[in-house]
C-alpha cells in the first residue's frame, strides 16, 4: 500500500452517512477495503470468503437495487492488471456462487479503477459491484458533471 495516499474520495459520496464514514477513514489514512481495516467501518457481514476475494453487501446500496454486492480482493490492488491470475479464476467461482445463491436472472457486474477523481469511485482499492435491480440503477463511471 502507498503511504500518504488517500484511499477514499469523499466528494464522490452519495449519502450523508457514507460521507461521514469516509471522512473518518480519510482522517486515519487507511484503505477501508484492506482486510486489517475492513471491519472498522463496514457493518455488513462477509457472505463468502476465499483465498483472494470476499463477498459482502454494499453498505450503501444504489437506489433501486434488489441486491448490491461487493467483491473485494483481499490483496490491496488498485488496478485490474495488479490481480494475480489465480484471483481472476477465483472471481469466477465467486460470481457463480452469487448467481446460485441469489438467482439473479439478470443484473450488472461492474468495476471502476484508477484515480477516483476520474473514475467516480469512493474507494481506490479495486473491487467489483454485482447488482440486481428492481428498477433503473445509475452506476456512474467518470467525473461528476
Amino acid at each position: 500500500m502507498d503511504p500518504g495516499v488517500n484511499h477514499v474520495n469523499i466528494s464522490n459520496a452519495r449519502l450523508p452517512e457514507q460521507q461521514e464514514v469516509l471522512e473518518r477513514i480519510s482522517a486515519r489514512g487507511e484503505c477501508p477495503f484492506c482486510m486489517r481495516n475492513f471491519a472498522k467501518e463496514h457493518k455488513r457481514p462477509i457472505l463468502r470468503g476465499g483465498v483472494h476475494w470476499i463477498v459482502t453487501h454494499n453498505q450503501w446500496p444504489y437506489e433501486h437495487t434488489k441486491y448490491h454486492l461487493l467483491l473485494i480482493p483481499r490483496q490491496h490492488v488498485m488496478n485490474p492488471a495488479d490481480l494475480h491470475p489465480d484471483a481472476w479464476e477465483e472471481l469466477g467461482v465467486m460470481v457463480r456462487w452469487i448467481e446460485g445463491k441469489f438467482g439473479p436472472g439478470s443484473g450488472g457486474f461492474v468495476s471502476r479503477f484508477g484515480d477516483t477523481e476520474m473514475s467516480g469511485g469512493t474507494v481506490s482499492h479495486y473491487h467489483f459491484h454485482f447488482i440486481v435491480s428492481d428498477g433503473p440503477v445509475r452506476f456512474r463511471i467518470g467525473t461528476r458533471e
